[in-house]
């Protein structure tokens, strides 16, 4: 069973692995990452710097 949740893990990130590789090219993919970044980054900290 553990080998079988392993092997399904592989095979989900080969595919998020290709996927990257054919739209590697496509700025809105860059854009979006980054902006979810900045987004990620403000909502911890802003819950970090509560006082």
């Amino acid at each position: 069973m553990t080998l079988d949740i392993i092997y399904n893990i592989e095979k989900f990130a080969f595919k998020v692995k290709e996927w990257f590789i054919e739209n590697g090219g496509n700025p809105f993919l860059w854009i979006g990452i980054f902006l979810f970044g900045v987004f990620m980054f403000e909502v911890i900290y802003q819950s970090l710097n509560k006082d």
